[in-house]
């Protein structure tokens, strides 16, 4: 009697469909041998497929390393979260991953022959965690620049209209016009600022496709349109030539960094290098260069909004291109960092999809912050 003719009575159907998640019956092998109407909708199939397994759940990335962990399972059959304390993604019948959490319990519990596999969709617990989180750097950050950076011009602009009261009433129309002259250097600064408010307030928030996106030609562009003056140079390596993103937000970093890395050199002609490698669960983006680099004091202060690397040294930055950054690399799940450990310069690295994650990608459908 195979494997399948003796597992399938064990678990009544009308049992397997009352369970209100997705559940699976397993053998020993990875076939599934039953499943309920939840999981097939949780996977986007209608009904079960012939000779279906549990790697045609699984992003290809995983499927090895999951044999080792159902090998250990049998090793010590017990009730157990997969992957507890990590991140679980499994792959929908249309292509995309969504995240998941699943829970495996031997069947029967005496002599199992399988198992009862659990599976939970929760992407939209991870948007309302993402939303959350986001929401609560953009409040701390909006209440900082409130306070401090529009509220100190609107201060400056009273103390100017005093003083222009004061020296148009002793005649003093020479005072007068530099007064002038600076209120309007303030006002175009309060400009400036709101305009930078309004672009990291909607970075993050575009509903941006997934497609096709070839890196070294992306990056081709961007450095086109940067245009160094100075005879900078550029590398760039791919593990993978084509990733499957989002398009404009990897641009957009991507123009940030290297401008930076222009904007910044010290001697005005130097080197930049890009790195695209592949992850199991993500891609992986550095962008470094040889130039001053940053201070370990200041490396987590000039992500944050509004902040430069040094006021006493204006580069033309408002500062608000690497929280830009930032915000979309954070809302596309990844977390930039920087790094000082290079010979000379700073490597600026962060986290990106490289497949089609629908947590991730779907912006217009994220809860609104």
């Amino acid at each position: 009697m195979d494997t399948q003719t003796r597992m399938t009575p064990v678990l009544e159907r009308t049992l397997l469909e009352a369970i209100p998640t997705g559940m699976m019956l397993v053998d020993r092998s990875g076939h599934i041998v039953q499943a309920n109407q939840r999981l097939l909708d949780t996977f986007g199939w209608e009904v079960c497929p012939d000779l279906w397994h549990l790697n045609d759940l699984l992003p290809a990335q995983y499927r090895s390393h999951h044999v080792r962990l159902l090998d250990g399972f049998w090793k010590d059959p017990q009730a157990r979260l997969m992957g507890d304390g990590r991140d679980l993604t499994a792959l929908h019948r249309q292509g995309h991953e969504f995240p998941v959490e699943i829970g495996l319990v031997p069947w029967p519990e005496q002599a199992p022959i399988g198992a009862l596999v659990s599976v939970v969709d929760i992407t939209l617990r991870k948007q309302r965690e993402l939303a959350l989180s986001q929401a609560i750097t953009e409040l701390d950050e909006f209440t900082r620049v409130v306070s401090h950076d529009l509220r100190s011009p609107v201060l400056g602009l009273g103390h100017l209209c005093q003083w222009i009261k004061d020296d148009l009433a002793a005649g003093e129309m020479e005072l007068v016009n530099d007064h002038l002259s600076k209120a309007s250097d303030r006002i175009l600064k309060m400009q400036g600022l709101v305009e930078d408010l309004l672009v990291y307030a909607r970075a993050g928030h575009q509903n941006d496709q997934f497609e096709s996106v070839d890196l070294k030609k992306t990056v081709a562009e961007v450095w086109s349109l940067m245009k160094p003056e100075s005879d900078f140079t550029l590398t760039v390596h791919c593990d993978s030539a084509v990733w499957t993103t989002a398009r404009v937000p990897l641009e957009t970093v991507l123009r940030n960094l290297i401008g930076n890395a222009i904007k910044h050199h010290h001697t005005g002609c130097g080197h930049i290098d890009v790195r695209f490698c592949d992850k199991p669960n993500e891609g992986r983006v550095s962008v470094s260069d040889d130039g001053p680099g940053i201070p370990n004091v200041a490396t987590a202060r000039v992500s944050q909004l509004f902040q430069t690397l040094s006021a006493s040294k204006p580069t033309g930055s408002t500062g608000i291109g690497l929280a830009v950054c930032r915000r979309l690399v954070e809302s596309m799940g990844g977390q930039l960092t920087l790094s000082d450990n290079l010979p000379e310069g700073i490597c600026i690295e962060f986290g990106w999809p490289r497949v089609d994650r629908i947590d991730y990608n779907r912006a217009g459908s994220r809860p609104a912050v």
